[in-house]
């Protein structure tokens, strides 16, 4: 029917040959601890998380068997904000290594309350499988590039009830609850260290401060709740009711500073009127007093003059008697003359 063969693009059979081995192996992180070393290396095209012992330790049986535990309590987790841990193999030149996807991203520096939401969402996945984290902190929250939203990472802390190995106080100092140290595997160690990422949004600070409560039970109940609670918004008739209120007591204070400034002026106007009806009082009194020395001043006139005339009448008096008897000596003296006169 076909006059030549199609090649279909296909190898003939036999003939694949994919290799799985890692390429551009390089070291992106050691632990603070020193025990463990983290690469990123390419397999299919794709880049991987390799997470192996350091040298030292490689061989150590207490280590190999921590790399272990991490890989076990890690490999079932399967959630879009927790980090995917593909196997445990052999990597030549490295050693047993975890096999993790590379996520393209940052450690957390700032935390929207989207993304709270995811971590809190990422870590109540966690407790619902029985694993408590230890670890949660900035450094292990990473922010996707492409998409913004978090992915939780490092594992080596994790533990699980079941785990019956390697149990023992561990944890970041300043992340780390106070009862972690005691080597306690609850979900309120979690809900410490989710406070300590949440303390990177000042609107979400009144939740990291109860996450961070020293004593376990005065957190919040758990990682559910926790989310519920940043994740509730008000309706908008509440959120109206809010704004009236705080209208309403915005109007209060103002009437009561206009009533105090108010009564503060009509006070000081009191007091004014007060020191001037003081000092018309004591001007009407200092006008009396004047007054009262007048009238007296007077009376002391009127009497004086009142004396006066008295005397000028008795003086008078006194004149008209002597006239009176003046005229009347002379009277006589002037008749007896006449009739020695007249004999002559």
């Amino acid at each position: 029917m076909f006059d030549a063969e199609v090649n279909s693009g296909f190898t003939k059979g036999g003939d694949i040959n994919i290799s799985n081995h890692f390429t551009e192996i390089t070291l992106l992180h050691t632990s603070s601890n020193g025990y463990s070393e983290v690469y990123k290396a390419k397999r299919y095209g794709q880049w991987h998380v390799l997470k192996c012992l350091t040298k030292d330790v490689s061989n150590d049986v207490q280590y190999q068997t921590l790399l272990e535990k991490e890989f076990r309590i890690a490999y079932p987790l399967s959630h879009p904000n927790i980090v995917r841990t593909l196997g445990l193999e052999e990597v030549p030149g490295i050693g047993i290594c975890i096999i993790q996807e590379y996520i393209e991203g940052t450690p957390i520096t700032t935390i929207s309350r989207s993304q709270a939401i995811e971590l809190c969402q990422a870590v109540a996945y966690l407790h619902h499988s029985g694993v408590i984290h230890r670890d949660i902190k900035p450094e292990n929250v990473l922010v996707r590039k492409d998409t913004g939203h978090i992915v939780l990472i490092d594992f080596g802390l994790a533990d699980k009830a079941s785990f019956s190995i390697l149990k023992g106080g561990a944890g970041t100092s300043g992340y780390a609850a106070p009862e972690q140290w005691k080597g306690e595997i609850l979900p309120a160690i979690d809900i410490y260290g989710i406070g300590g990422v949440l303390a990177l949004n000042k609107k979400l600070r009144r939740f990291a401060d109860k996450c961070r409560r020293e004593n376990p039970q005065k957190r919040y109940r758990s990682v559910v709740d926790l989310e519920k609670r940043i994740a509730r918004k008000y309706p908008w008739s509440i959120l109206c009711i809010c704004i009236l209120f705080v209208l309403l007591g915005n109007l209060v204070v103002f009437i009561f500073q206009y009533r105090s400034q108010a009564n503060k002026q009509a006070e000081i106007q009191m007091q004014q009127m007060e020191e001037l009806q003081s000092n018309h009082a004591a001007n009407i009194n200092a006008m009396i007093r004047e007054n009262d020395s007048l009238r007296n001043r007077l009376i002391i006139i009127e009497t004086q003059e009142k004396q006066m005339n008295e005397d000028l009448e008795r003086m008078r008096n006194a004149y008209i008697r002597s006239q009176q008897e003046s005229n009347s000596f002379y009277n006589s003296y002037g008749r007896d003359n006449s009739a020695d006169s007249q004999r002559y």
